[in-house]
């Protein structure tokens, strides 16, 4: 849990300069919302780019990324902090990355790695480090695919990726480095009961069916 630490900090800070967690909190949920929301509308107009009601489905788009039913359930729903912060990391680094390949300027490099050092809290699920370089990676190939000068952009490409991939783990390299240190220790309790692991399969799934 170390990545939720700079929340955390900055909580006790705000708490001592007089503004208690209880409005910290939902102050914090809110950005989260806003962040996810509006990096959704941008992402929206620019996959639409001469698209004549592109503002009005960009919008729609932005309001079902809160609403929809999946997110309210399983996001908000649950309670899981991870998933909060994971909500505005992954549309807003995806941005980013779409930014950077229109307009080929290393600065979006940069935001990228920051954002996701401000957002780390979203790592406290390890499984979303997988999801968030495959989405990356899935929308670069994308692009390759769609664009006329394939091999120019496929070289621009793989070095975006390698550099940001490096800054993401240097930026991040607070909680990264004691998580690779300790995390066979911490999740080798985990895997000890199989018995316990299956049975907890096989109560989840008879509420998550296969359709």
């Amino acid at each position: 849990w170390l990545s939720r630490s700079p929340v955390i900090y900055l909580a006790v800070v705000f708490n001592k300069i007089g503004i208690p967690a209880f409005i910290f909190q939902p102050t914090l949920f809110y950005i989260m919302m806003v962040v996810g929301v509006t990096s959704v509308y941008y992402l929206t107009l620019n996959f639409l780019d001469q698209y004549k009601a592109k503002h009005k489905v960009a919008l729609i788009s932005a309001t079902f990324y809160l609403l929809n039913p999946f997110t309210m359930s399983q996001v908000w729903g649950r309670g899981l902090h991870p998933q909060y912060f994971s909500f505005a990391l992954l549309p807003l680094s995806l941005l980013l990355f779409m930014l950077w390949i229109k307009k080929r300027k290393y600065f979006f490099d940069i935001l990228i790695a920051l954002s996701s050092s401000l957002f780390a809290t979203s790592f406290g699920l390890v499984t979303f480090i997988i999801v968030y370089w495959v989405i990356l990676t899935i929308y670069l190939l994308f692009a390759i695919l769609t664009t006329e000068h394939k091999l120019k952009l496929l070289v621009f490409g793989i070095k975006f990726i390698l550099l940001t991939l490096t800054l993401w783990f240097l930026v991040n390299s607070w909680w990264l480095i004691p998580f690779f240190t300790s995390a066979g220790n911490v999740y080798s309790t985990g895997l000890t009961g199989g018995e316990e692991n299956l049975g907890t399969l096989m109560g989840v799934s008879q509420h998550f069916t296969p359709d």
